[in-house]
């Protein structure tokens, strides 16, 4: 499974002109998480932000962002986040970011 989504974020990588960091376990070698900066095509100038990060490494998010952003300017970065996911808002927020917006019912599930 792991081979497959690195064969994706690298497609998404040529496609989208986007750039993008793996965070590696260093036990092991396997990712451990991805942060990936892409353009916006809805909205001219805006780059989002796509973060994932494995629950067992979430302390280290803060520095994939970092990383991430130290390569990089861009006049408007947006993420998103799962309202229960602290550790993320909170590397997001130590990263510069704020709350613009909280968009409820984004995501429709066969369960409801």
């Amino acid at each position: 499974m792991e081979k497959s989504f690195l064969a994706l974020e690298q497609r998404i990588e040529q496609e989208y002109d986007a750039l993008a960091f793996v965070l590696e376990s260093e036990a092991t070698g396997a990712a451990a998480g991805t942060a990936m900066l892409l353009a916006d095509k809805r909205f001219p100038g805006n780059t989002l932000l796509d973060l994932f990060v494995h629950p067992n490494y979430s302390d280290q998010t803060g520095g994939l962002i970092e990383t991430l952003l130290s390569t990089t300017l861009y006049e408007r970065i947006q993420a998103y986040s799962d309202p229960d996911d602290v550790e993320k808002i909170r590397a997001l927020e130590n990263a510069g970011f704020h709350l613009s917006a909280v968009l409820e019912k984004q995501i429709t599930l066969p369960t409801g």
